[in-house]
């Protein structure tokens, strides 16, 4: 079944659109039970793994938005690169890290390979098969309060 551009960036606005919503059960729609996060953790794996990692993230950070800012796809190659804004409070444990109660603002920028949806009656024409992802992790670190801002001196 082929897909045209328009699909697969519409499949982008509207996984983060039920992320931003809270509606997880169909956030989770559009991604397949064998995908792989590259960026997962050896015990993170299918989309068990996947759930575990992000219900993490939801409860460090329930207010977490995502913007969509820019989207280029490729339905010969069933891939997509979407860049993100994302906003969010720490007011739970993140991976160990205690809640600062800080608001935070970084950039991701992910890069996802696609599938058909095995089931046609499914919310999303396509599922993401394959996921990796770049954060601006220090930006957010500093803006938490859990790393010093470059140049900021320690100690004498």
């Amino acid at each position: 079944m082929p897909f045209d551009t328009q699909t697969l960036v519409d499949y982008c606005h509207g996984l983060y659109d039920a992320w931003n919503r809270g509606d997880m059960e169909t956030f989770y729609a559009g991604i397949h039970e064998h995908v792989t996060d590259h960026n997962a953790g050896e015990e993170e794996t299918g989309i068990e793994g996947v759930r575990n990692a992000l219900d993490t993230v939801r409860q460090a950070f329930p207010d977490h938005v995502y913007e969509v800012l820019d989207v280029v796809a490729n339905p010969e190659t069933m891939s997509l690169v979407c860049r993100l804004k994302c906003t969010a409070t720490h007011v739970g444990d993140l991976f160990g890290l205690a809640p600062s109660g800080k608001k935070a603002e970084w950039v991701e920028a992910r890069f996802v390979r696609l599938v058909p949806s095995e089931d046609p009656e499914q919310r999303f024409p396509v599922q993401t098969m394959e996921h990796w992802c770049i954060t601006e992790s220090l930006p957010m670190m500093v803006q938490l309060g859990h790393v010093s801002p470059p140049g900021t001196r320690q100690s004498w």
